[in-house]
């Protein structure tokens, strides 16, 4: 035997496992498969290792070869047989199964979930048994016909299903005797009836191992009816009519929380109270009209059941019960919710009423959970979306940083460019007044040079006009010199005189020759020293190589002679060219703060 939270914790194992929903654990009554054609349905089987089905009655199948997985939910099998079939994946979810076989097959770890079976059997051959090791049924129902032979049931699990319902040979010796060690479920022990002092007998004597009484077509009218006559019976298609249930013997011999192992199937419950503790009893496809229900029904099972206009009390309690596919006409549960505490006489102490679990609350859990799944990976997808736009706004932030570093390191080397060219405009300013002071003293040096020049030019002048006369004086004493010795005398004075005077003047034309020189001279000193400043066009030209050299817009651009700039630099000397650009870059410094100011 295994405790209820074992149990439940293997079945949330299997569910898992297989990907199977809770509400699907539950057997299903609904279904209304479809017929598929017979040519359909072999051509299904024999072309494809991998098989499925889904809502469909299948007749008359047969599964001879190897499969890789087989796959059935909500289907009706009559008349199949599995006859030496290796398949290592097989599932079948709600399920019924009329006639079913099994022979000589390896269906290691098969898995039944919510299926019905009616006269199946499980069998092997002289040398090889059917090895369904690691079998699992979780809340499977078999007819009294069903039953295994010559089969390896070994580690098998038997959840919420009678190991006890089906005829297993267990006599490893014979021939057709089953392995079946290290299984989880019920005990499996020697069925023997119940004596009719039930009070007695249920004391000392583990239910399980009582065969089952069935109580068919009876009807029971106006009794008072202890739920005593419940114990390990099984009632079909009977009628209760006005009757009282009660649980006297249970509560005189101490015998109260009992699990009864009964069930009720197809019957009816009219006019009925119910003053007593049930528990663990199913009632399968069941009617309860206008009936009391004033008890305690715990860990009972509701299938296909119908409440018309029933009544609950504030005393009523269903702890651990399930309903599946029930009906509820005019009869309102929502008195369980207001079960929330309720303290007890005695030594129980409190009691808490569980929420009762139906199908189709599972299945309203099942689908909310999907919902949040969903809105889980909504919430995923747009959190990796934002996880995704934060690293690239984190990159452009780190990029925009480098730039700007980068921005600062060239600010930084423009601000000493900046300086280096304000000292040099300093310089520039500094040279352009000791350059205009020499200038003035240049001019006035040219103004005296000049004064000397027109003063010689003078004294030039009368030297010739007086050289005119001596010629002319001469040529008389020529002409008189052979008559008389003192006309010659005289000559030759007037032409020593004339010689001295000739010689005079060409001291002057020296000294003017050189005073002109020193006047161009100093001239041309004024104008080197203003050319590159003057020359606008020229220094415009230079800024504009400076602008694409650095990327530093002095001034305002203003058109320029490309050629004419190229064609001066051309005849410049490297050091010549830096000094021109350095001069011109101050200049136009200068100019723009100036213009700035």
């Amino acid at each position: 035997m295994i405790d209820n939270n074992t149990k439940e914790e293997l079945i949330e194992r299997i569910l898992n496992d297989k990907n199977v929903k809770k509400s699907q654990s539950y057997k299903n009554s609904a279904i209304n498969p479809q017929k598929k054609n017979v040519d359909e349905t072999n051509k299904t089987i024999h072309g494809s290792e991998n098989i499925e089905f889904d809502g469909e009655l299948i007749e008359g199948a047969r599964f001879t070869q190897q499969k890789n997985s087989i796959v059935a939910r909500n289907c009706v099998f009559r008349n199949l047989q599995f006859r030496e079939l290796t398949c290592p994946n097989a599932l079948f979810v709600n399920c019924e199964f009329e006639d079913f076989d099994i022979i000589s097959s390896n269906l290691k770890n098969i898995t039944f979930i919510a299926c019905d079976f009616k006269r199946f059997s499980v069998r092997g051959s002289v040398t090889y048994k059917t090895d369904l090791t690691g079998m699992k049924l979780v809340r499977c129902k078999f007819d009294n016909t069903s039953n295994f032979k010559s089969a390896i049931l070994e580690e098998s699990q038997w959840l919420d299903t009678d190991i006890n319902s089906v005829d297993i040979d267990r006599d490893e010796k014979s021939v057709n005797g089953c392995r079946i060690s290290h299984y989880i479920g019920d005990d499996i022990r020697e069925k023997s009836v119940i004596s009719n002092d039930v009070s007695t007998e249920i004391k000392n004597v583990d239910i399980k191992t009582l065969e089952k009484g069935v109580v068919a077509d009876r009807e029971y009218s106006g009794e008072t009816i202890d739920i005593s006559l419940f114990v390990n019976s099984d009632f079909c298609n009977c009628k209760f009519i006005g009757c009282n249930f009660v649980d006297d013997i249970f509560r005189e011999n101490e015998l109260i929380n009992f699990e009864m192992r009964s069930a009720f199937i197809n019957c009816v419950f009219e006019s009925c109270e119910f003053n007593c503790q049930l528990k663990g009893i199913r009632f399968d496809n069941c009617t309860f009209t206008i009936s009391h229900l004033n008890g305690y029904f715990i860990s009972c099972i509701f299938a296909n059941t119908k409440f018309l206009k029933c009544e609950l009390t504030p005393c009523t309690i269903m702890n651990y019960s399930i309903f599946i596919n029930c009906d509820y006409e005019a009869t309102d549960l929502s008195i369980l919710n207001n079960h929330v505490a309720r303290e007890v006489k005695g030594d129980v102490g409190v009691v808490y009423c569980e929420q009762v679990e139906t199908i189709k609350n599972i299945i309203d859990l099942e689908n909310n959970i999907a919902d949040l799944k969903k809105e889980k990976e909504d919430a995923n997808t747009q959190l990796y979306e934002v996880t995704n736009e934060l690293e690239n706004v984190r990159r452009a932030v780190n990029d925009l940083g480098n730039e700007i570093f980068q921005k600062d390191e060239v600010i930084k080397n423009i601000n000493e460019e900046k300086n280096k060219l304000e000292q040099e405009i300093d310089e520039t300013i500094k040279e352009k007044l000791n350059m205009d002071q020499e200038m003035e003293i240049k001019e006035e040096e040219i103004k005296e040079l000049a004064k000397k020049l027109e003063v010689s030019n003078t004294e030039k002048a009368g030297l010739e006009e007086k050289i005119k006369e001596m010629e002319n004086t001469i040529e008389q004493l020529q002409s008189s010199s052979a008559q008389n010795e003192e006309s010659y005398e005289e000559l030759t004075l007037l032409k020593a005189e004339k010689g001295a005077l000739e010689n005079r003047i060409a001291e002057l034309q020296n000294a003017n020759k050189k005073l002109l020189d020193q006047i161009d001279e100093q001239r041309r000193k004024i104008q080197d020293g203003t050319s590159s400043i003057n020359n606008e066009e020229l220094v415009m030209d230079i800024v504009n190589l400076i602008k694409e050299k650095i990327g530093i817009d002095l001034v305002e651009e203003k058109p320029v002679d490309e050629n004419a700039t190229v064609e001066f630099l051309a005849t410049l000397s490297e050091e010549e060219r830096l000094n021109v650009f350095s001069k011109a870059a101050a200049l136009r410094m200068k100019n723009a703060m100036m213009g700035n100011m």
